[in-house]
């Protein structure tokens, strides 16, 4: 850890997670499986990756895989490209097969890391581009590195002395990585998530009805360590709270900022209200809500039958306001606002989030996350205590 002090709130997240109806386990076969279409009205439905053990041609021609497994049974689908067990291969062709999928082509293949025997494949030589199927290499990556087991922590420390329940000093929170942040946690361990027909809060973006918003709070966690802040006894904080984000640099996707830190995953979910006839005042309401930010509607209700186009702008700073309209009659529509400053927003929300758990800070809630206040990378600042685990159980997130 880049900070080292006394430990006096923890928060983890377990990377294994189990999807709705099954278990995520680490296995030794790499399975990639793409799927492209050569119809542009329909492209952006369906994706593909490119398998990194095989190169292909621009033109997309390929030839057919032999599996290297003298135990495998060859099986065939419509263009004779598929190697591999008849069972497998068959199940895949008949996913394949649907009507649906009449104008994509289909590539795969599944190879045994430890021997390197290539156990199925279908058009493994083609050129695909890749999609979301490349977050299977991340996924195997990190579970292969550290276990399904294993946990990440998000710690808090206090960087100074306490006398009377008063910390002269600074509250460091360390970002870690936690990409749930207990946003997604159910109570059987699996993370929440929503498929079509409706829409995770991430792809809000796209202007479809049907998004909605993870059911957890995006600041449990926060208020979690707030409270065992308190329990450690610590009443007021003279001093600042900062946010060490120098784990990695923040990295900019299409999808979204992704941070060390990251309250409600990065985003400000907004739901915009029509009044109930054509001409009348539309209403928002939002969150996670906190003193850095406040949203504005200049959205305006049309006709049951009008259509529904809302904007999200970020016209200063802090400000959000949707323009745009919405049909009477129409439920809520969600739409985000993405948060462009995850260290600075992750540090208000901590300070109101104490003062809520009944500690006071000195500092101002708003402002730019102070780094400055940081020792360099890898240093102890003088005078802090080496790190020791808290006196209670830490919270955690799953």
């Amino acid at each position: 850890m880049a900070v080292k002090g006394k430990t006096v709130a923890r928060g983890a997240r377990v990377t294994r997670r189990r999807s709705r109806g099954g278990s995520v386990v680490l296995v030794t076969v790499l399975l990639v499986v793409g799927a492209c279409t050569s119809d542009a009205s329909t492209s952006s439905s369906t994706s593909a990756s490119q398998p990194s053990t095989t190169t292909g041609s621009a033109s997309g021609s390929s030839a057919p895989s032999e599996s290297t497994s003298s135990t495998a049974a060859q099986a065939t689908t419509a263009d004779q490209s598929a190697t591999g067990p008849a069972d497998l291969t068959a199940a895949i062709a008949a996913i394949e097969g649907k009507s649906k999928y009449e104008s994509s082509d289909w590539g795969y293949i599944a190879i045994d890391q430890e021997s390197g025997e290539v156990l199925a494949s279908q058009n493994p030589d083609k050129m695909f581009d890749p999609g979301s199927t490349m977050k299977s290499y991340t996924v195997s990556a990190a579970l292969e590195a550290y276990g399904p087991d294993h946990t990440f922590t998000t710690p808090v420390y206090k960087a100074g002395t306490v006398d009377g329940g008063t910390l002269d000093g600074n509250l460091v929170i360390v970002g870690a990585g936690d990409l749930s942040f207990g946003l997604r946690a159910e109570p059987d361990g699996s993370l929440y998530y929503e498929n079509l027909p409706v829409i995770d809060h991430s792809y809000a973006t796209l202007g479809q009805p049907g998004a909605v918003e993870p059911p957890g709070d995006p600041l449990g966690v926060l208020n979690q360590f707030a409270q065992q802040v308190k329990a450690a006894g610590i009443t007021a904080v003279n001093g600042d709270v900062v946010v060490d984000d120098r784990l990695f640099t923040p990295i900019k996707w299409p999808d979204g900022l992704v941070s060390p830190i990251w309250i409600n995953e990065n985003l400000i979910d907004i739901e915009v209200s029509p009044g109930s006839a054509s001409g009348q005042a539309t209403t928002v309401d939002w969150r996670p809500q906190i003193a850095s930010y406040t949203v504005e509607t200049q959205a305006t209700t049309v006709d049951a039958n009008g259509s529904t186009a809302l904007e999200v702008t970020e016209p200063t700073p802090g400000r959000i306001v949707v323009t745009g309209t919405i049909a009477a009659g129409q439920a809520p529509r969600l739409v985000v606002q993405e948060i462009t400053d995850p260290s600075a927003f992750a540090r208000t929300a901590f300070i109101e989030a104490l003062q809520r758990a009944g500690v006071t800070v000195t500092a101002a809630p708003t402002g730019p996350n102070p780094t400055s206040l940081l020792p360099p990378t890898g240093t102890r600042a003088p005078g802090w205590p080496i790190w020791l685990p808290p006196p209670t159980e830490p919270a955690t997130t799953s």
